[in-house]
This record gives C-alpha cells, structure tokens and sequence, in this order.
C-alpha cells in the first residue's frame, strides 16, 4: 500500500499535468491489484476538496460529482468505486458528502463532524456557523 498527498490527489482528480499523470499511472501500475493499495488520508481528501473550490473554482456541484465518484473532474474515474482507493473511515467521508450536498456545509466541516461522531464525541462545536447546520455540530 501507498499513501498519496494532497497534490497527487489533485493531479489524480485534474489530470492537468501530463507528465505527473503519466508518472502517477506508472506507480499505480506497479501495485498488486488487489483493493485499498492506495492509501489516501481523510484530511488529504478535504485539502483537496478546499484546493478545488478556491484555487480551481470549482463549483459545488462538480466537487459533489467527483467527491461521489461520479467522474474525474476531466478524466473519467471513480474516487468511490476505485478498489485500490482505501479510505481511514469510509462512512465518515460517506457522511460527509452526504452533509456537504444536503446542508450546503463545507466538506472539511462535514469531515470533522463525522470522523468525531465515529469517535463516540457526543458533538463537535465550533465558531464556524455551518457546522452549526449539521447534526452532531453546534455553534458556540
């Protein structure tokens, strides 16, 4: 198993640089192909999801399709349904999108407040005021 970082991830979901892809799709390649060898951590996922909607200007709605799996943001591949992606808490990041589409909440928000519900806390507060919308968070 490999980890992947916050750029690898991005040039995985951009596919922007074709040099770093094909260098990426070399390694991956490389890997048994069994399920979960690569190991992409939950904050690295919502890095990403930030990087997307600031630097990249993605909108909601084409963050929410590739965070679902649903298609690369330009090459075809599913984040969800790719076996070789492991994920730390796969119905945190589940919880997560769910709350980033229905509370319009940001991912990382969603992200904090579900990995701490997984983790037993009885809530999450927070000064931020949309954590405040998701169930499991409140506002200070």
């Amino acid at each position: 198993m490999i980890g992947i970082d916050t750029q690898v991830l991005l040039r995985w979901l951009l596919d922007d640089d074709a040099a770093e892809g094909a260098r990426l799709d070399t390694r991956l390649s490389t890997l048994p192909g069994a399920a979960g060898q690569v190991h992409r951590a939950d904050v690295v996922l919502a890095d990403a999801s930030w990087t997307l909607a600031s630097v990249y200007r993605q909108s909601e709605a084409e963050l929410l399709k590739a965070l679902r799996g649903l298609r690369r943001l330009r090459r075809l591949r599913r984040l969800f349904a790719e076996p070789i992606v492991a994920f730390e808490l796969r119905a945190a990041v589940q919880a997560a999108v769910d709350a980033f589409e229905s509370a319009h909440c940001g991912f990382a928000e969603g992200l904090i407040v579900a990995k701490n519900q997984a983790l037993s806390c009885t809530g999450t507060v927070s000064f931020a005021r949309r954590m405040g919308r998701l169930t499991g968070g409140s506002l200070l």
